[in-house]
């Protein structure tokens, strides 16, 4: 990408990381969190290929996942009022198997065991080339997904946003322009984290569980048109 087209992008949409060129993710722009499960001997997440990459090799059942108390590692960026981050084109990119649990996402973190996500990928046995979205409190996960074949090739945008005290996650298939589908996070068993306006830790994860087989998360680009 040149110089004026990354200018350009900039202006349109709040360009905030295009993972340009190869080698360890931007930690200028990234702040990171290692959760209780995660394992560096599992999961690696770098810049390859112009993209954001995250290896998911060997994982155990609870080495990279996000689930219950289980956390794993988390790329983020800290927001203290109303904001608007979107990754583009963010899904699995090899090692697709719909058999195993494998995603990648966004994500709205307020406190260890509790936070929000939408990632897409495949759900083992529940969904193929789907969306999960999922809400959890204190430790205690209900979730849900969007059926079989709903994105593009196992990738789709995803969009979350906090106006006042309420958090929204939204997605779209790849290339799209302002299309976006609202995800029922509502509609979820337990309720929705109590966000309110607080300082919330948002950006992208990407996990297995139960042993799936060797995968890589992609995303070409994050954008944040509001919140800074």
């Amino acid at each position: 990408m040149s110089l004026l087209q990354i200018m350009a992008s900039r202006e349109a949409s709040s360009l905030y990381d295009t993972f340009e060129g190869s080698g360890a993710i931007d930690s200028g722009k990234w702040d990171v969190y290692e959760g209780n499960t995660y394992n560096s001997g599992h999961q690696a997440v770098t810049r390859t290929g112009d993209q954001y990459s995250a290896a998911i090799t060997g994982a155990d059942a609870d080495s990279t996942s996000w689930f219950n108390d289980d956390e794993g590692l988390l790329h983020y960026v800290e927001f203290a009022g109303d904001f608007e981050f979107i990754a583009r084109n963010i899904g699995i990119n090899s090692g697709a198997d719909a058999g195993d649990f494998q995603f990648g996402g966004v994500i709205c973190w307020l406190s260890s065991g509790n936070w929000e996500f939408a990632v897409a990928g495949n759900r083992a046995g529940n969904a193929e080339n789907t969306i999960e979205y999922k809400v959890t409190i204190s430790e205690t996960s209900n979730q849900n997904d969007i059926d079989d074949d709903a994105i593009t090739s196992h990738k789709c945008d995803l969009r979350v946003t906090r106006s006042g005290s309420t958090v929204n996650f939204y997605y779209q298939q790849p290339g799209e322009s302002n299309n976006w589908t609202l995800l029922d996070h509502d509609g979820l068993s337990g309720g929705r984290v109590g966000f309110n306006t607080s300082t919330v830790r948002v950006g992208l994860v990407s996990y297995g569980f139960a042993s799936p087989a060797n995968f890589t998360i992609t995303c070409d680009q994050v954008e944040i048109p509001s919140g800074f």
